[in-house]
Parts: C-alpha cells; structure tokens; sequence
C-alpha cells in the first residue's frame, strides 16, 4: 500500500474527503496538486479561509479550512487572538497561502 493510499479503501481513495484531507491537512508543496483537483470537482462552490491563531507570547499558527468549518477549528486550539486573513473559493489558493506562510 502507498503512502498516497493510506486511510482510504480503493473506492474512496479518490473521494471528495480524500482529496480534502490530502490537500489540507498537512503543509507542502506535494498537497498542492491535490488542491487542484479538489478545485476541478468542487468548481468554486466551497469557500475556504486562510486564519491565523496567536497562542500568546511568540507561538502562531497559520491554517487553512472551509469557511463553515472555521468557528469549530478555532475552538478546537487554546488561543489569545483569532483573524481571518484571506477568503477564497479555490483550495489550491488557500492551501497555497498556508504553506507560503508556514515556511516563515
């Protein structure tokens, strides 16, 4: 089994929630093409936010998620201050961000 196949049956390791969980939940460029193909099936109908979490002192965060899942992923993660700093309908652009300002 591949890394590429890892946590998916072969009949959903093409799925929506596949392609979303490789293209968001880990930094790096190799989630990238990922994004573009979630991007080719959703065509805009999802909205996804760039944020950024300060946990106090010199600890930040920068994530990406889908707008409707924003309040819950920012509950989810102690924090003292909480913004969104950029709204897209395309994962690649989001995702792109994310890894652009975690490389900081």
């Amino acid at each position: 089994m591949s890394r590429e196949t890892v946590g998916y049956c072969s009949l959903h390791e093409k799925s929506i929630r596949a392609l979303y969980d490789r293209c968001l939940s880990s930094v790096g460029v190799s989630c990238l093409s990922k994004c573009l193909k979630l991007d080719e099936i959703l065509d805009g109908k999802i909205n996804f936010v760039v944020y950024i979490i300060d946990y106090g002192g010199s600890r930040i965060k920068v994530g990406a998620t889908r707008e409707f899942r924003l309040l819950h992923r920012v509950s989810e993660q102690p924090h003292v201050v909480a913004k969104v700093i950029y709204k897209t309908n395309s994962a690649y652009e989001g995702s792109g961000l994310n890894v652009t300002f975690n490389y900081f």
